[in-house]
């Protein structure tokens, strides 16, 4: 029964319909089924007709058509059948197609197990009767060009560091600092997350102490969601499929990547500099029947990173983007940042619900306990707003968080012996609460149950803690220059 009904709630056809390139703008239309929205990518610190002045119109046209394209992995929730693009095929090479071949199955494979469709791993094309028409690849060679000449005056290895204001990228913006390596801010600001005036005042709060030169503003203006809410209501798809939460956005990453590129071009940054993190790289579960793994956060894994950075390899010279923090797990990075980031962790927000934190998702009883474990746990309080450890609604996340049921919270989150730690170092502290006394009896009792004392407990702990506070020396993709110079 659910099969046939996702059948029904699912898009026929998704079509890039029009594009319009701007001076600081790109506006899409999209038809999903008939229904059509519009998605506006905005910059503050880019003039396409200024910038990219070298460049002919048809290499403009073409990077405008192909971030459309790649636009099309936002649709993961309603996984449509076909991807038509006969307008802009003359613009579309090869090896686009072949990149969203490779990432949706992983992008997207959240929503196919929500929506009970694992089966099917991405869209058919619909090119029509157009053919690609060769566009010299790679695309702005001359800008890139004429900005490394203006860098040989200036710091050729300052980096463009991605933030969204939350701890992972608070950490990178440390560490380079630590390190002498200079850098500039880009951050997105989505229309999903709500308005732009909330999400710019929270960002400064986070970024107001740190020395970046310059801070380059993106912005997502998407009516899909909107769109996208009103078809969830209209068939009830969240009451049909209500064993989990019913995850809407998608495609955040790969389409982020591509928007910052002409930033990373004018300005001639060599690396655009991400915060996600080794525990991303561990899936949410396995199916039984394959082995595919389903995971909430494989765009932010080491496999996605390697096939983004081949796609931006094909479209331009040395737009290289990396994961600075890749080599750490949470446990790493929870500890490492409040050792040398002070009270600014408490300012971050990283809860995709309500800005800076709804207290009521799986995330932020993750960070939460992250805080309270490595930080002060009367300062976490007060930063959230409350203590989450004694949330009854929140009890079955903590259940899942600790590995107590047969997946991983359905969020950005570590695995549960990272959890485990936090509850443990939490425990040590002398916190009572409902959720404490949850790890006491379903963690720690069947340990005692079994002989282990009091002093093999607390080793087992400390020994776990040592494993994810390992450095994996290799678990990245940053360049030997910037490498070395890290000291994590």
């Amino acid at each position: 029964m659910h099969n046939s009904l996702a059948e029904q709630f699912r898009v026929k056809e998704a079509s890039l319909v029009s594009i319009q390139l701007h001076s600081n703008s790109i506006e899409y239309h999209y038809d999903l089924d008939g229904d059509g929205h519009r998605f506006r990518v905005s910059y503050n610190s880019i003039n396409f007709f200024q910038q990219f002045s070298l460049s002919s119109k048809s290499e403009q046209h073409a990077f405008a058509v192909i971030l459309g394209v790649i636009g099309f992995a936002r649709f993961g929730a309603v996984l449509p059948k076909r991807l038509i693009v006969s307008e802009f095929a003359e613009y579309i090479p090869g090896f686009v197609y072949q990149f969203l071949q490779a990432v949706l199955p992983g992008v997207w494979s959240e929503h196919r197990y929500q929506l009970e469709m694992t089966d099917f791993k991405y869209p058919a094309w619909e090119k029509g009767g157009n053919t690609y028409t060769e566009t010299p690849f790679p695309l702005f060679a001359q800008e890139q060009a004429l900005s490394k000449q203006r860098d040989l005056k200036a710091d050729t290895q300052k980096v463009l560091l991605t933030s969204g204001a939350g701890k992972d990228s608070l950490l990178c913006a440390q560490l380079l600092e630590q390190s002498g390596i200079t850098y500039d801010l880009v951050t997105l600001f989505f229309s999903l997350y709500g308005q732009f005036a909330q999400q710019k005042q929270m960002f400064k709060s986070v970024i107001g102490k740190n020395t970046q030169v310059r801070l380059h503003q993106v912005y997502f203006e998407d009516e899909y969601y909107q769109w996208l809410e009103e078809r969830l209501n209209q068939w009830s798809i969240r009451e049909i499929f209500s064993d989990k939460p019913f995850r809407v956005e998608a495609g955040e990453t790969l389409i982020s990547s591509l928007a910052y590129a002409p930033v990373q071009l004018a300005y001639g940054y060599p690396v655009q500099i991400w915060g996600n993190e080794k525990s991303a790289d561990l899936p949410n579960l396995t199916l039984p029947d394959t082995g595919e793994p389903i995971a909430h956060q494989w765009s932010k894994s080491l496999e996605a990173e390697r096939l983004i950075n081949d796609f931006l390899a094909k479209m331009f010279i040395k737009a290289h983007r990396s994961s600075l923090i890749k080599p750490l797990h949470d446990v790493r990075i929870f500890k490492t940042l409040f050792e040398i980031s002070g009270d600014l962790p408490y300012a971050t927000n990283s809860c995709n619900i309500a800005k800076p934190w709804c207290g009521r998702c799986e995330k932020c009883a993750y960070v939460f306990l992250g805080f309270a474990a490595y930080g002060d746990f009367d300062k976490t309080v007060a930063a959230f707003g409350q203590n989450l450890l004694e949330n009854e609604n929140l009890m079955p996340t903590w259940e899942e968080l600790l590995g107590l049921k047969n997946h991983i919270s359905w969020e950005c989150v570590g695995g549960a012996e990272e959890a485990q730690i936090y509850f443990y170092k939490i425990y040590k502290k002398g916190i009572k609460s409902k959720a404490m006394q949850l790890f006491d009896t379903q963690i720690l009792e069947p340990m005692r149950a079994q002989g282990t004392n009091k002093g093999q407990i607390h080793l087992h702990f400390k020994l776990l803690e040592h494993h994810y506070l390992q450095i994996h020396t290799q678990h990245h993709t940053l360049p030997k220059w910037l490498i070395d110079r890290i000291q994590y």
